[in-house]
């Protein structure tokens, strides 16, 4: 803390402009990644951009120097199957569910796991669900190849693909028991 002073006091002195505009920028990152812990506004902003939803490009442009790989519980769920809205069948044979903290949308977009979870049908269902107190965001996205005739001679060459997102709500974390136990009573007591 005392050499951030001593650099703001030498700053100020030497008229240094550069200097003072990257201590404000430090600070106003710093300040932006605290306030998700109090803003509902901004905990929504940042939630958006790990779902790759934000309101706009300069928003989520924005959001790019606030620090965000663990703000988050962050799980993902896949299958090979092309379901919408439907639920997930776990015992489906290519069925998986995985928690990711490291923007967990590269799990579609780019990365190494996307051909490994396609195997051979290039196509699938992918839903994520991010969670922060008593906040809960869900994505689910349908993904298929480009051109269905078109099979990829290698993994290293693959086909586009045509990623379509199917819904994105706001849910309520559930209440443990506990709380539950607490509300129930307290509503017979009225």
């Amino acid at each position: 803390m005392l050499r951030s002073l001593r650099f703001l006091s030498a700053s100020v002195a030497a008229r240094d402009y550069a200097g003072l505009g990257l201590l404000l920028m430090i600070l106003a990152v710093a300040t932006w990644t605290v306030s998700i812990i109090f803003s509902p506004t901004m905990r929504d902003m940042a939630m958006k951009r790990f779902h790759l939803g934000s309101d706009s490009f300069p928003l989520w442009a924005a959001h790019q120097a606030v620090p965000s790989m663990y703000n988050f519980e962050n799980r993902v769920q896949f299958t090979n199957q092309l379901l919408g809205d439907a639920p997930f069948d776990p015992t489906e044979s290519t069925y998986s569910q995985h928690t990711l903290n490291h923007f967990p949308a590269r799990f579609i977009t780019f990365g190494d796991r996307v051909p490994g979870c396609f195997s051979e049908q290039r196509q699938g269902t992918f839903q994520m669900n991010s969670t922060f107190g008593e906040t809960e965001l869900v994505t689910r996205w349908q993904i298929q190849q480009a051109d269905p005739l078109h099979t990829p001679k290698t993994n290293s060459t693959p086909s586009p693909m045509i990623i379509e997102r199917v819904s994105q709500n706001w849910n309520p974390k559930p209440q443990t028991s506990h709380t539950r136990q607490a509300t129930t009573s307290g509503e017979n007591d009225e």
